[in-house]
């Protein structure tokens, strides 16, 4: 009896050890199949990227390639019974999708303010390969759409940095549609033209293009320096030194200086007052007086004199 209950042991055994390799090499089959479809999708997203010259479209190709590059990763080790895959646990990463202006190069970074929030700026390494086949993401004040993951970028206080080789992060342009003509420009545009036909050997100014660009208006305050930024600019905040201490007005303003215009390119007494001059368009000044907050780069152009 004894030997009997043995062998039955040992027939269910081996059928359940049979069950499972069957179980196991079926799965392998699925999974080959699946590697198989993966590469064939990654060749497709390849062949299309080298063809392509839109920049979003190469940029969203990329992203593509990496996403099936790690998807083909992952599907190999699942085929290797001695390397299982590693589960990795899952991360809860605040992510960040936002409409910011370039404000040109600071401290050899090139800087995109937020719109919602002038404080906060994305700070972009200029030889990251973003900026490799598209000079458009790199327009001072046009707007753009960013979007990333915080945990993915280099922070320091209100900045976000990402380097040469970081490319955690997208960035399109903003579509702004032009304004549709009214009745009254569409009129002076039809009489432009029959002016042309009437009399070919002459050529009119087509109305809307001899306007003159927007006048800039000249400011002048006079602030004093308080420190330096850490990340490539000068600060200037309204108030006034006492006690050896810097003290602030109520809702002053601050004007930020890029470390590299040669207005301040001069030793900077700390604590002392200063006369900042500088010039600003409508759009501009109007955006200044609702903040308080206003960036200067190396290539404006400002008058900084010892007040």
């Amino acid at each position: 009896m004894v030997s009997l209950g043995v062998g039955i042991f040992l027939v269910g055994r081996k059928i359940a050890k049979s069950a499972k390799n069957s179980e196991n090499k079926e799965q392998k089959v699925q999974n080959e199949k699946e590697i198989e479809k993966v590469q064939t999708k990654l060749q497709q997203a390849k062949s299309q990227l080298a063809a392509e010259n839109n920049p979003v479209e190469k940029q969203k190709l990329q992203t593509e390639i990496d996403n099936l590059n790690q998807q083909l990763t992952k599907l190999k080790k699942g085929n290797n019974p001695t390397t299982p895959p590693i589960q990795n646990p899952p991360t809860n990463k605040t992510h960040r999708k936002l409409t910011v202006r370039c404000n040109g190069a600071v401290g050899g970074k090139r800087e995109y303010i937020n719109l919602s929030n002038y404080q906060e700026r994305i700070l972009i390494d200029p030889k990251n390969k973003i900026f490799s086949s598209d000079n458009a993401l790199y327009i001072k004040d046009s707007q753009y759409a960013i979007s990333f993951n915080e945990e993915d970028a280099e922070k320091k206080g209100n900045n976000f940095i990402f380097d040469e080789n970081n490319n955690s992060f997208q960035l399109t342009p903003v579509n702004i549609p032009s304004p549709q003509p009214n009745s009254d420009q569409v009129e002076m545009e039809i009489k432009f033209i029959s002016a042309v036909e009437d009399d070919p050997g002459q050529t009119p100014t087509p109305p809307g293009n001899n306007n003159p660009p927007p006048s800039k208006k000249k400011i002048t305050l006079q602030l004093g320096y308080t420190h330096s930024s850490g990340v490539g600019h000068y600060v200037f905040m309204e108030g006034k030194e006492e006690n050896g201490s810097f003290v602030t007005k109520e809702n002053s303003k601050k004007i930020y200086i890029s470390q590299t215009n040669t207005a301040v390119n001069k030793f900077l007494k700390k604590n002392s007052q200063y006369k900042i001059s500088f010039e600003l368009d409508a759009v501009s000044e109007s955006i200044f007086q609702t903040t308080s907050l206003l960036f200067l780069n190396e290539d404006d152009t400002i008058e900084v004199v010892e007040a």
